[in-house]
């Protein structure tokens, strides 16, 4: 029987989902990136989709205390804006 996976966290770029992505198969925890193609071939879609989700199994959610991971995912997201806030200062 296939197994439910759940959203953990959205995204409006495919690349913050990838490092949230990474850092959770760091841990162990195999996860989803749902939409990612999507809006990578139109960005405009990223809002009509409810962004780029980040998806895990129900039973690893409850396992391994995904809330404590998505305060991670908050401060992946933090730094990749800090960082294309400076590549646009610097173009």
């Amino acid at each position: 029987m296939p197994q439910k996976l759940i959203t953990i966290a959205n995204f409006t770029l495919p690349v913050e989902a990838n490092l949230a992505k990474a850092k959770l198969e760091s841990d162990g925890i195999q996860s989803f990136v749902i939409d990612e193609h999507t809006v990578g071939m139109d960005f405009a879609y990223s809002q009509a989709l409810g962004g780029v989700k980040l998806q895990v199994r129900k039973k690893d959610a409850r396992r391994r205390g995904i809330a404590r991971r998505q305060r991670f995912v908050l401060a992946v997201v933090i730094v990749v804006l800090l960082i294309t806030l400076a590549m646009m200062i610097l173009i």
